[in-house]
């Protein structure tokens, strides 16, 4: 089975993505599979994830 590669961002990178994505105002945007960033705090599931 090959390798999985993921893309590594730089800080630059990350900050040109976040700046230039979707112009809805969200309070939290999934950035990466299950990592938010965002203005505020979010609820945790019953399952703990």
């Amino acid at each position: 089975m090959p390798a999985v590669r993921h893309p590594f961002l730089n800080v630059f990178e990350l900050e040109r993505l976040l700046y230039t994505g979707k112009t809805a105002c969200n309070h939290a945007d999934e950035v990466w599979p299950g990592l938010y960033l965002g203005d505020q705090q979010l609820p945790t599931s019953s399952t703990g994830r």
